[in-house]
């Protein structure tokens, strides 16, 4: 495998439960055998407890078939939940391949107010010798 640069997107930051923040940077587009890993950080208010009901937080990932258009999914084709624990923070990791390209979304779930990170390096499968 070829692993190319850790690219990183700009923070979101005080995310709420009404509105779902995509980060800046898009992942792709994606060449045959790339495979992204993914990395999204979630900071649950670290050094407040949480609001009463929170749940925590959701990273969801949305496709797009071309560069053109940007005619992006309604509905993610993935998502990521974490769980409320106060004074948290949250990392999911996941790798992903197969599509064109992809933007990743973070929403807080009730109540919950956050920040967030995300990172990726593509790696491309060499084929052949």
């Amino acid at each position: 495998m070829a692993y190319f640069t850790k690219q990183s997107a700009t923070q979101i930051a005080d995310t709420d439960d009404t509105t779902e923040d995509f980060f800046d940077r898009i992942v792709g587009p994606f060449k045959s055998g790339e495979i992204a890993h993914i990395q999204v950080v979630m900071d649950m208010g670290v050094g407040a407890p949480a609001p009463t009901g929170a749940t925590g937080c959701l990273a969801s990932l949305y496709a797009t078939l071309d560069d053109s258009t940007e005619n992006w999914s309604t509905r993610p084709v993935a998502s990521f939940r974490s769980l409320h624990v106060d004074n948290s923070v949250a990392t999911v990791d996941f790798t992903v391949t197969g599509f064109y390209r992809l933007r990743i979304g973070v929403i807080a779930q009730v109540g919950q107010l956050i920040t967030a990170d995300m990172s990726f390096r593509l790696d491309q499968v060499e084929l052949g010798p």
